[in-house]
């Protein structure tokens, strides 16, 4: 699969955070083929507790500077973010 118990494997090919132009708040990026880095957006979730990807890190008791691999990793862990391929 895309995911393992032990972390983000393949998802971040998939998954990207970034930030909504419109509102300032944190966005997680699905791309559903994996190849556009980011740049082709099929589906954009806005997160909009935070403000950035800092601010979500720190409530998931990582450092401030965690990468995305270590964000998505830690939500998989913590069941808040599930994936089923």
């Amino acid at each position: 699969g895309e995911h393992s118990a032990s972390g983000s494997s393949n998802l971040s090919s998939y998954l990207q955070f970034g930030t909504d132009s419109a509102t300032g708040k944190l966005t997680l990026v699905v791309d559903h083929d994996g190849t556009a880095n980011g740049a082709a957006a099929d589906q954009t979730i806005v997160l909009s507790s935070y403000a950035n990807k800092a601010a979500l890190a720190t409530d998931l008791g990582l450092g401030s500077t965690a990468t995305d691999a270590d964000i998505i990793s830690k939500m998989i862990q913590t069941g808040n973010l599930k994936t089923d391929i």
